[in-house]
């Protein structure tokens, strides 16, 4: 889906029957979600008359680091429950840097108590990116 997405978005990129397998080689460790948003940051952004957008794999790492970094930023560090200890206290800060990261708790939104983002973190296991399709694989093609 999202190399389709990439093409309609950019139809002057070449695209071909290896592109969707080494598209997914290379995109393993980015959820599909994190590849989509940062496929539509890019693709937002102005671009000059009579030039043509390309997108590599490497673009969307970066825009979901970046974008991922930016909402971390502007979150600012997030608070502990000071009855957390030891392990508790690692996995509480490690699952609220997911949840902002990733956009599950937006700035501004105080954060869910461990049990709770525990339960988010199990809800967002990333849909990876185990297969990008190619164009060609479109019934009728």
């Amino acid at each position: 889906m999202l190399l389709r997405k990439v093409k309609a978005l950019c139809p002057s990129q070449a695209v071909d029957e290896l592109t969707g397998e080494a598209w997914a080689e290379v995109l393993a460790d980015i959820d599909y979600a994190a590849a989509d948003e940062a496929l539509i940051s890019i693709v937002r952004q102005p671009l000059p008359l009579n030039r043509s957008r390309y997108i590599e794999p490497g673009h969307l790492i970066s825009e979901a680091r970046r974008l991922r970094r930016d909402r971390i930023e502007r979150y600012g560090t997030p608070p502990v429950p000071a009855d957390l200890d030891g392990d508790d206290y690692r996995e509480y800060f490690t699952l609220a840097r997911e949840a902002i990261g990733s956009g599950a708790v937006p700035p501004g939104q105080p954060l869910p108590p461990l049990p709770e983002l525990r339960a988010l973190a199990a809800q967002r296991r990333p849909q990876r990116l185990t297969a990008v399709p190619a164009i060609s694989d479109r019934p009728g093609r």
